[in-house]
């Protein structure tokens, strides 16, 4: 996997903070539907720790991952967390956690099946029995539409002027995407690959690794986005 650097000066205000809008109401649905109690959440691909910051105050441990170490100062700076600078896998923890998260298509930054199989593996060792692991994917959908698009995506701020362009490779199933720009007069020019990981892969991983699946949906992210299914929302548990 290939972190964000510079990007995450403007990372929440770009991307973050929209989907965390998304992921808190879509967490707080299944959290109540499947009864999920938690003590303790370790957020892989965690970022500036935005979904951490949904429970603060709640005497919850709070442990996020994320190789960009830049992308996790910027979340230091406001946010109460543990952040490990690390990237997985391995996943260089040893306790155990009744809840594991993995959002905003954090597994198709691992372009390697065998790492996407040992990671599997390795999230349902850390899980306490009757543990959850909850995370989403990217459809096929998103990458012919989205990381197909020729044109780029473009954010103007009073703060600066930022340029997503993205690059599908429909033979290898891989997309590139370019993030350049400037912000608060600094220069931004960032780049990460995703692959698509199809369905039954993903199932596969999580038999593979001995999890009970539970459920899987396509899901749109709602209103402050485009509304077709780009995206697949999964629950499985120890």
């Amino acid at each position: 996997m290939v972190g964000y650097k510079n990007f995450s000066l403007c990372y929440d205000e770009i991307i973050g903070k929209r989907f965390n809008e998304v992921i808190r109401e879509k967490f707080k649905e299944v959290s109540k539907k499947f009864k999920i109690n938690f003590n303790e959440i370790l957020d892989l691909g965690c970022g500036t720790g935005l979904f951490l910051k949904n429970f603060y105050g709640k005497n919850i441990k709070l442990v996020g991952i994320d190789q960009s170490f830049e992308m996790l100062f910027e979340g230091k700076k406001i946010k109460d967390f543990y952040g490990i600078c690390f990237s997985f896998p391995p996943i260089p923890i040893k306790e155990k956690f009744s809840l594991i998260v993995c959002f905003y298509d954090t597994l198709n930054h691992i372009l390697n099946s065998e790492k996407l199989r040992k990671t599997f593996k390795e999230v349902k060792n850390l899980l306490k029995e009757n543990g959850f692991f909850i995370f989403d994917t990217n459809s096929l959908l998103a990458f012919k539409r989205i990381y197909s698009n020729p044109e780029p995506y473009i954010f103007e701020m009073e703060e600066g002027r930022i340029e997503i362009k993205s690059n599908y490779f429909e033979e290898l199933l891989l997309s590139k995407v370019e993030i350049t720009g400037k912000w608060k007069d600094i220069s931004i020019k960032d780049e990460v690959y995703e692959k698509y990981w199809s369905e039954e892969e993903i199932q596969n991983c999580l038999k593979e690794a001995g999890f009970n699946f539970i459920k899987k949906e396509k899901w749109s992210l709602g209103k402050s986005f485009d509304k077709k299914p780009y995206k697949i929302f999964w629950i499985a548990k120890v």
